[in-house]
């Protein structure tokens, strides 16, 4: 099941039937999909483009809860049924033009924590909005980071389950190196947000010429423990794709040009589900994927024809959604990864968030379960064979050798017995045959 969004405001839930059929064999499509959309009232334009979608803690079990941002500076909840794949709209909208003082529209969100969500516009001003179970619970606050931003240069990280109450905000832009931000989550926060650290620009080129900063798309490594110690994946728009380290320095550690594989520059980056890997999608529709410990591409995933404007990973699945208007699913369980199926959605997309499958969770569950008990009765077994004796032990595990051995021995007694009955006719060849083998070595 995935959430998408498109430019005229339409919020739709994408169901996907997968199953081991096509998951294990290459180049089959999914069976099925089915396409359901959020009813609102409001009417479809571009000013209520989702810009934004962000996962929530969930109010009730079976159900999972998004924020989606418009572009006229909104927030909308959305409550998703997994069982039955119905989308509603909760508890209203929660507008947010009243919090900026310009009228600029709303360039994205991202989820600072199960409960907060962070609005933000190209000049770099912010709003953190905390969703509550009443609105007595809910408040929000402003800041100012440094602009400007593009779409996909924000990205915030909060470790689950973490007693902190801040999170680790990475922003970056056009002529705005990435910069990391500790996003203080509580309404007696300050509003500013305070800079932790910030990158320091590569050495000049080969002609002695300054390199051009133009951030496009940041992303997360793995989730971060504390704003001051955080690993940052970034593409930039001169077909760049960069690794930082907080803690060893300022410049990038790693530095990867992908403009060999493709010449158009990167719009979106996501960490694959093995820490070494990580997937670049570009304005063109290319999907690659590529290994940081090598520093190439592994493999290029096929589908993609129009700007990618977000990819999203959950498990061993990986959607995509862009201006081609098609949703693309990808089995990375696969040594190389295939695509499963597509969708069709009519309208140009912006975002796509994949939700968690309880089917395959509890076909997972199943296995497992098998497994454990073939292992079980397998140690079983084992227990059996050292508690007997050497021989018996032996006779267990080695039956069918035994018997065979038995046959071969009473069918040796037989013939020696018929030679003694007949007298040493059949013993007296054995013995010239031994004077002509030595004759000749």
């Amino acid at each position: 099941q995935i959430l998408v969004g498109d430019e005229i405001g339409q919020s739709k839930l994408v169901t996907f039937n997968v199953n081991k059929s096509t998951t294990r064999s290459s180049g089959d499509s999914l069976s099925s999909s089915v396409v359901k959309s959020c009813i609102n009232n409001q009417p479809r334009s571009r000013e209520w483009s989702v810009q934004g979608i962000g996962s929530l803690a969930s109010p009730h079990p079976g159900t999972a809860r998004f924020a989606v941002a418009r572009s006229e500076s909104s927030i909308q909840l959305l409550d998703v049924d997994v069982s039955s794949g119905d989308i509603s709209e909760s508890n209203g909208i929660y507008p947010i033009s009243s919090m900026f003082p310009t009228s600029k529209m709303l360039l994205g969100m991202v989820s600072l924590t199960s409960s907060a969500v962070l609005g933000f516009r190209e000049d770099g001003q912010v709003c953190i909005q905390n969703i509550g179970d009443s609105e007595s619970s809910s408040w929000r606050r402003t800041g100012q980071v440094r602009g400007p931003l593009t779409l996909n240069g924000v990205a915030a990280s909060f470790e689950a389950g973490s007693n902190s109450c801040s999170a680790a905000l990475v922003c970056g832009g056009r002529e705005n190196d990435v910069a990391l931000y500790d996003c203080a989550v509580g309404s007696s926060a300050k509003e500013e947000l305070q800079q932790v650290w910030t990158a320091q620009n590569v050495s000049q080129d080969k002609l002695h010429l300054r390199v051009p900063v133009f951030v496009t798309a940041l992303a997360f490594l793995r989730p971060c423990s504390s704003p001051g110690a955080a690993l940052i994946l970034a593409g930039t728009g001169h077909k760049q794709v960069r690794i930082y380290d907080t803690l060893a320095g300022r410049r990038p550690v790693q530095d990867l040009d992908s403009s060999q594989h493709s010449p158009f520059r990167a719009t979106c980056v996501t960490p694959g589900p093995e820490e070494h890997s990580v997937f670049v999608g570009d304005t063109a529709g290319n999907l690659l994927q590529f290994d940081l410990r090598t520093l190439r591409r592994v493999s290029s995933l096929q589908g993609g024809a129009g700007s990618l404007r977000q990819l999203s990973v959950r498990g061993r699945l990986l959607a995509s959604a862009g201006l081609d208007r098609y949703l693309r699913l990808y089995d990375l369980q696969q040594p190389t990864p295939q695509l499963l199926g597509s969708a069709y959605l009519k309208n140009r997309l912006n975002r796509c968030e994949l939700l968690e499958e309880e089917q395959r969770e509890e076909e997972e569950e199943e296995e497992g379960g098998d497994r454990l008990e073939e292992l079980q009765v397998s140690d079983d077994e084992e227990d059996e064979l050292e508690e007997l004796p050497v021989a018996g032990r032996r006779s267990r595990a080695f039956g069918e050798e035994d018997d065979e051995e038995e046959e071969e021995e009473q069918g040796q007694e037989g013939r020696n017995s018929i030679g003694r009955k007949h007298g040493s006719s059949r013993s007296a060849p054995v013995k010239s045959s031994r004077k002509k083998t030595m004759r000749r070595k």
